[in-house]
């Protein structure tokens, strides 16, 4: 019995670290950031965000979404406007 309690707080101990991470996902790039600070996981997100806006860079026009537990807590889906040139601003001629 004892053995088993050990068990289980080794896999809800495990479990709970994996748990409070966040990530940070970027739609053509993919995982940009994991970690357990929120403040960190925030101001990576605003940065990606402002990218996406801007219309240049490698996160221009893309879709940038913030997990926590694997749960959706913030996300960024630009208009249709920005995706016209989702691989940066348009050459002009």
């Amino acid at each position: 019995m004892v053995a088993n309690i050990r068990e289980n707080q080794l896999d809800e101990t495990l479990y709970g670290a994996w748990m409070r991470k966040y990530q940070l996902v970027v739609r053509t790039l993919g995982k940009v950031y994991e970690g357990d600070s929120e403040r960190e996981a925030r101001r990576r997100y605003q940065l990606f965000v402002q990218g996406s806006k801007e219309s240049f860079g490698r996160s221009a026009g893309q879709a940038v979404t913030l997990f926590k537990e694997w749960m959706i807590i913030r996300e960024y889906l630009p208009s249709k406007e920005s995706q016209e040139y989702p691989y940066g601003r348009a050459c002009e001629e």
